[in-house]
């Protein structure tokens, strides 16, 4: 058998891997070449045939896909990572939405405003100075939550169970007082969490224009 011929069979049969170790042995029985002299020479012209070289493309391009996809999933940071009904992870850390903060399982399902609910009931002290005076009185009052970031009160300032005067939470730990009660009188201030005590400081406009501020801490 010329070398022609020899190469077309070697090329034509390559598809059948079963096959290849008996036409190997074939050819170097027949022309008294080494197993390997044939394997070279079938390497030689498979590598230059054209549909050998697209499948050698389509499976380098197969095998970089999943080499990219799997580096991907493992090197996610945020696989595992468990947020809460009001979060989500961002490169391995919990964000919880506005209005929400982490719980001791570290998922974000503690509203700000439920830091600050206090009562009912519960003792509250002024410490009053203004137009009216000054003065330190001590009441009971109540603060309720409306929603994730808003809270209600009741007799702040001691002006009655009817006031009801409402806040806001722009924190965990602060309080956005900007209200007016059914009376008239604007409340205007801010408030902080510490522990137990929360403690507010504001203004009191009244309707004949005169203005108290005052400290109120309430115990929880």
């Amino acid at each position: 058998m010329e070398g022609t011929d020899r190469h077309r069979f070697c090329l034509g049969r390559l598809a059948k891997e079963k096959k290849l170790l008996q036409i190997l042995s074939f050819f170097a029985f027949v022309n008294l070449l080494s197993v390997k002299t044939v394997i070279l020479q079938c390497f030689y012209f498979t590598q230059n045939h054209t549909s050998m070289k697209n499948l050698v493309k389509f499976l380098s391009f197969a095998a970089l896909v999943a080499a990219f996809t799997t580096s991907c999933t493992e090197d996610d940071p945020c696989k595992d990572v468990v947020c809460g009904d009001f979060g989500s992870c961002n490169e391995g850390v919990c964000e919880c939405v506005y209005g929400y903060e982490q719980d001791a399982d570290g998922l974000c399902n503690t509203t700000w405003a439920a830091k600050f609910a206090a009562g009912p009931n519960a003792p509250a002290a002024d410490t009053v100075f203004g137009d009216n005076g000054a003065f330190a009185q001590t009441y009971n009052m109540t603060v309720t939550v409306t929603d994730s970031v808003n809270l209600s009160t009741t007799n702040l300032g001691g002006f009655g169970a009817n006031n009801v005067v409402d806040m806001e939470a722009t924190s965990s730990y602060d309080l956005l007082i900007n209200d007016t009660d059914v009376t008239g009188r604007v409340f205007n201030g801010t408030g902080t969490i510490s522990g137990s005590e929360i403690t507010l400081n504001y203004t009191v406009t009244y309707s004949d224009n005169t203005v108290d501020t005052c400290e109120t801490v309430i115990t929880k």
